[in-house]
């Protein structure tokens, strides 16, 4: 008997369990801030409520997956946000004075372009990505000032804006 209760709970069961338990970790901390949520507020579980956390939080997950590939190969990249400013810059002002294919192939280009400096600067100089993205987010933010002269850039074209606006699947798509 007792042989049984000493196996069921042997350190090597436990120590795993313990591990699995932390490796799930951030799924727990979520958890148990959805059920506090759900308690303190009672619109939170609303489909409304839910559809809005999906679209504020949609774009910088999408850059987050991008992040994590950067990551799994064990670098980093901290121009990720200066270059979706700066892309977004490039896009409206393309908009405004070329019209809607211009400015998504502008973007596309100017997001490609930036891509293919990272990964030159890292891959055939040697330098680290840290280094190299750092001074591309540096350089990347300064255009975009320079561009804008610190004003705002509308987006007046309501076939782009259409885009982000629209429904896939009865899902409203990121705008």
């Amino acid at each position: 008997m007792t042989s049984t209760v000493t196996s069921l709970a042997s350190p090597s069961r436990l120590s795993s369990a313990a591990a699995a338990a932390r490796r799930l970790r951030a799924v727990w901390m979520l958890l148990l801030v959805g059920i506090i949520l759900t308690i303190a507020s009672p619109v939170f579980l609303t489909h409304n409520n839910l559809m809005n956390v999906g679209l504020a939080t949609s774009v910088a997950a999408l850059l987050a997956v991008g992040q994590s590939y950067v990551i799994i190969l064990a670098e980093i990249d901290l121009s990720v946000g200066a270059a979706l400013g700066f892309t977004a810059v490039v896009t409206a002002q393309t908009l405004r004075d070329h019209g809607l294919v211009a400015g998504v192939g502008a973007g596309v280009a100017t997001g490609a372009a930036i891509g293919l400096v990272n990964g030159l600067l890292v891959t055939k100089t040697r330098m680290p990505s840290f280094i190299a993205t750092l001074a591309t987010m540096s350089v990347l933010s300064g255009l975009s000032l320079q561009l804008t002269k610190g004003n705002p850039v509308a987006v007046t074209d309501y076939d782009f804006q259409g885009i982000g606006q629209s429904r896939i699947a009865a899902c409203p798509s990121p705008s």
